[in-house]
């Protein structure tokens, strides 16, 4: 059973850090009882922005909490990662048979072979991309008092969780 000091803040989820999760799939929203432990990263947005822009991963590691959290992830999770995986799989396939084309095809009776390069290096680039990352998690936007905002939660998640009693005021300002 879920913690009864889980809240709804708007469209994230407040958790405290010792906490455990209501039995619903925070990524499908259906009923569940498979937990797994994932480590939540938490940064601020402006940092995590810095970072990507100046490529420079130690500056997001300096300014993060790490935060480890039981996630219930409901059966249709495996199910999504075999389908990325399948999608992976076939953009690495069609890339391959683009550049075999463009490889072993005669240019000068099909001239859009010429293509084939392109539409080779964007199909292999897009497969590996999907292969190498990994199922999009809940992300922490912030840690205070001893909670921990996650974003990235499905909706099905947050129905039926109280407000949480910084909404209000805040609201009301």
């Amino acid at each position: 059973m879920g913690d009864a000091r889980v809240h709804r803040d708007r469209r994230a989820l407040v958790v405290p850090v010792d906490g455990t999760l209501p039995p619903v799939c925070v990524l499908t929203g259906d009923p569940t009882d498979h937990v797994e432990r994932h480590s939540i990263e938490v940064a601020p947005r402006l940092v995590r922005w810095l970072a990507a822009c100046l490529m420079h991963h130690d500056l997001q590691e300096w300014f993060t909490k790490k935060v480890d959290l039981d996630l219930p992830l409901g059966d249709g999770v495996p199910a999504l990662r075999r389908r990325r995986r399948a999608k992976a799989r076939r953009s690495l396939a069609s890339g391959f048979a683009a550049m075999g084309a463009f490889l072993f095809g005669d240019l000068e009776s099909w001239r859009w072979l010429g293509l084939m390069p392109f539409v080779a290096i964007v199909a292999i680039a897009f497969g590996a991309g999907l292969a190498l990352q990994p199922l999009p998690l809940p992300y922490g936007t912030r840690v205070r008092d001893g909670h921990v905002w996650l974003r990235g939660v499905h909706e099905g998640a947050l129905d039926g969780l109280p407000a949480w009693r910084g909404t209000a005021a805040r609201d009301a300002a």
